[in-house]
């Protein structure tokens, strides 16, 4: 069998030895398109920089198996690929496979202190000749009040994370969890908005809660409350977060993740936004993008993807 690495940038050469171990053939992709290559891999590993749906399929192709080293997939249409018959291998129902990655959690917490503190602004502030302390004051993390929205892996993660900086921790999550009674437990979403000083979001996406955060609910939040999502942008609507920041109803806004990835460019709203405001920090989709995350995710796709084979 062939596989080709389509996004090979920092590839796990211990998943490629790994491969190459269990007779299948890993080649790195050096700008092959996605829609030629399906006629010549059976396997492909991708991340995230590719929308696929059936418009990059044909019924003669070879592919059968997409590898994908995330448990985020809503850049893929599941249904297509059911109808031409790929098989899709993630984390998203084996996410006990990357219990111990933290660099999503890491980077959300970096996040908060971002905004808390105003560090970028004060970098930029500095960059540009001026040396104003007071201008920048910020905020402690402890004695905050922390909503998590999203108590799964992720979630959890980062209610021990805030936790150890003395916040006072709530969670919202459609499912019933009751596992953990040292953790305030909100019914719904309202009570998050209205109650957090701090509200991080890690809640998985699907169509049903797309933009589920709009802004009914950011007009509950206190004014100095800020908002963290580093699950995915689907989850809300950019435009209401934008009208909550102009309006006051919150205090700042960082986001690592966004509705238009793959199109993104200097002509996003977004982007507009952040030229002539310090209140909303944007990154490229960093969560999981470290060397060490990487390495583990894509090993441990790989040993689940040849499980799955046997």
């Amino acid at each position: 069998m062939k596989a080709l690495i389509y996004e090979p940038q920092n590839f796990s050469k211990k998943a490629i030895k790994l491969l190459k171990d269990n007779d299948i053939e890993p080649k790195l992709n050096t700008g092959q398109d996605f829609k030629d290559a399906v006629n010549e891999y059976e396997i492909i590993y991708m991340r995230l920089g590719k929308i696929i749906n059936k418009s990059v399929f044909n019924r003669n192709m070879l592919l059968k198996y997409l590898v994908i080293p995330a448990t985020g997939i809503d850049h893929v249409n599941e249904d297509d690929c059911r109808k031409f018959k790929v098989n899709i291998i993630s984390f998203k129902n084996n996410k006990e496979l990357i219990s111990k990655i933290n660099a999503t959690p890491e980077l959300t917490i970096a996040l908060c202190f971002n905004l808390l503190r105003k560090i970028t602004s004060s970098i930029k502030s500095v960059k540009n000749g001026f040396w104003d302390r007071e201008k920048y004051r910020g905020y402690d993390l402890e004695n905050k009040s922390v909503g998590i929205i999203g108590y799964g892996r992720i979630g959890k993660k980062m209610a021990k994370i805030y936790s150890s900086f003395g916040c006072r921790v709530s969670f919202y999550d459609i499912s019933n969890l009751d596992e953990n009674k040292k953790i305030n437990r909100y019914d719904n979403l309202e009570d998050i908005f209205k109650n957090s000083d701090i509200i991080s979001l890690h809640a998985s996406y699907s169509n049903e809660n797309h933009e589920m955060i709009n802004y009914k609910l950011f007009s509950l939040c206190k004014p100095s409350s800020i908002f963290i999502n580093t699950a995915r942008g689907g989850l809300v609507c950019e435009k209401s977060m934008i009208k909550a920041l102009v309006n006051k109803k919150i205090a700042g806004a960082a986001i690592d993740v966004i509705s238009e990835e793959n199109n993104f460019n200097k002509n996003n709203h977004l982007v507009k936004y952040i030229n002539n405001n310090d209140n909303l920090i944007i990154t490229p989709h960093l969560g999981g993008c470290t060397f060490e995350s990487s390495e583990k995710a894509e090993l441990a796709i790989t040993e689940h993807f040849l499980n799955y084979l046997k």
